[in-house]
Parts: structure tokens; C-alpha cells; sequence
């Protein structure tokens, strides 16, 4: 029995990578929050951080859904719903990626603008209002991902 536990296979990685994009563009979206409240630049930071990093694990979860979908073949729920899902995944691999760079393009903007002490309020809520919307579009994914695998609530 113990050996067992050792000699577990994972299928594909789908599945386990599907967490981090979650993880990472709701901790971001966290960040966004508390730069738009308190405006540190250290939250800036850790949104285009978190968000970069949720970019890569979206990626990465985009790339191995083909071997998941190929796997699936067949399940009714699946069928009907994958290409949405992965309509959706792509939308949210740019939306996340544009995100990512604009908490960027802020990051240095906010060092070049020495004038006024810390970030302007538009952009503080541009912000907020892009990792929102990434953050959205990722629950959704996340959503029909989650009826694919576990059905409709009876």
C-alpha cells in the first residue's frame, strides 16, 4: 500500500495548474485594492508582481488544457462546453498579460512624476478596474472549467 502513494501517476497537468492562475490574479487584485485605498508603492509593486506571475500560470494552464481536452473526449458536458472554455481562457491569457503590463507601465510612470508624492487616484482606479476585469474573467474560466469536470448542481 505504501508503494502505492509513490507510484502515482498524474495524467495531465491541467488540473493542478489551474490553481495558480486563481491564486495569483486574486492576490493581485487584492494588491490593486489596497494601492487604490492607501497608495503605497511597495502594493503597486506587488500587483504587477502578482500579476505577471499570474500571467505565466495562466500561460501554463492555457498550454496543457490540450492534453486535458484530448483526454475528455466524449463526456457530453465537455463536449458541449470546451470550446468556450477555451475561448474564454484565451481571452482572459490577454486580458491578464495586458493587465500585467499596464500595473508595469504605472510602476514607472509613478517614478518619473517625482512632482506629487505618490500615484494619481485615475490611476489607482484604472488599476483596480483592469485587475478587477482579470480577475472576473479568470473566475468564469475557472467556472466552466470547474462544470466540465464536476456537472450541474440537481
Amino acid at each position: 500500500m505504501f508503494e502505492q502513494v509513490f507510484q502515482y501517476r498524474i495524467p495531465a497537468l491541467h488540473p493542478l495548474l489551474v490553481h495558480f492562475p486563481i491564486a495569483t490574479v486574486g492576490l493581485a487584485l487584492g494588491a490593486a485594492m489596497l494601492w487604490l485605498v492607501w497608495d503605497r508603492r511597495w502594493m503597486l509593486m506587488a500587483a504587477a508582481v502578482l500579476q505577471t506571475l499570474g500571467w505565466l500560470a495562466t500561460w501554463g494552464a492555457f498550454l496543457t488544457g490540450e492534453a486535458l481536452e484530448e483526454q475528455s473526449e466524449g463526456v457530453p458536458i465537455v463536449d458541449a462546453l470546451v470550446e468556450f472554455h477555451e475561448s474564454m481562457a484565451e481571452w482572459s491569457l490577454w486580458v491578464i498579460g495586458v493587465s500585467a503590463l499596464l500595473f508595469w507601465l504605472m510602476l514607472r510612470a509613478s517614478r518619473r512624476d517625482v512632482s506629487r508624492p505618490g500615484s494619481a487616484l485615475w490611476m489607482r482606479l484604472v488599476g483596480f478596474l483592469v485587475a478587477l476585469g482579470a480577475a472576473a474573467l479568470i473566475a468564469w474560466v475557472s467556472h466552466i472549467g470547474g462544470v466540465m469536470v464536476w456537472g450541474t448542481p440537481v
